[in-house]
């Protein structure tokens, strides 16, 4: 089942029924979610909904949704997909699955969009994480900004690279305007590893790092687990 809120498109993955395991489901599945999403435009959030589903496996993850995210990220696709009420004793499958590829997932206790709370599963290396700080503290951002409002002499070009990197994993949004290519986040909060953040602790973050106040302030409470 495939339906449109707002401005996301889900799929409810109960459709392949309450167990999802093994590599070859995983691989049919994964084409039958892409057919169905086909007409989801660039830059679309899509929501993989676990609800209703009973058991799931690191093989029909490995299959299913590591090819996913790599379809997801091609540009004639570019969706952002995040993964709706996965159950807790799932994760550590997720968890190995993401860091064994270099992915990471979004995963959320949600029924609408967007969830008020998002959360990283995966590996971020030290770089792309203050990047995402960064991209969480200013609600949006490009590289050339983040040259001039950080004291380290870290070029623009440099920043792009970060940011691109936090793009092609799903984990930021990426805009053209103009000559320039705008970062931003989708949602009010992001938890990474147990670490909780608020907007201001988040531009406290930014500051100690060496950045200087900018004009762009975020329109929510960002929380971020590290």
């Amino acid at each position: 089942m495939v339906y449109m809120n707002n401005y996301e498109f889900t799929v409810s993955l109960k459709m392949f029924g309450t167990t999802l395991q093994g590599r070859i489901s995983g691989m049919r599945h994964f084409t039958e979610v892409c057919v169905k999403l086909a007409d989801a435009p660039p830059g679309t959030p899509v929501v993989l909904d676990f609800s209703c589903i009973k058991h799931v496996t690191g093989s029909w993850i490995n299959s299913m949704i590591v090819p996913f995210f790599k379809w997801a990220a091609q540009t004639e696709n570019d969706v952002f997909p995040i993964f709706y009420n996965v159950d807790k004793e799932w994760l550590d499958e997720f968890r190995l699955v993401a860091q064994w590829n270099h992915q990471c997932f979004l995963i959320a206790r949600a029924s609408s969009f967007p969830p008020k709370q998002v959360q990283i599963v995966g590996f971020l290396e030290s770089a792309q994480r203050i990047s995402l700080h960064a991209v969480l503290a200013e609600g949006e951002v490009t590289g050339a900004e983040l040259n001039r409002r950080r004291a380290e002499k870290i070029g623009a070009t440099a920043w792009n690279n970060r940011l691109k990197d936090l793009y092609l994993k799903r984990l930021v949004c990426r805009e053209k305007r103009g000559r320039k290519h705008v970062y931003f986040t989708l949602f009010k909060e992001i938890e990474e590893n147990g670490r909780q953040l608020s907007k201001t602790a988040s531009q406290e973050f930014s500051q100690a790092k060496g950045f200087s106040s900018g004009k762009n302030q975020p329109s929510s409470t960002v929380q971020a687990t590290g």
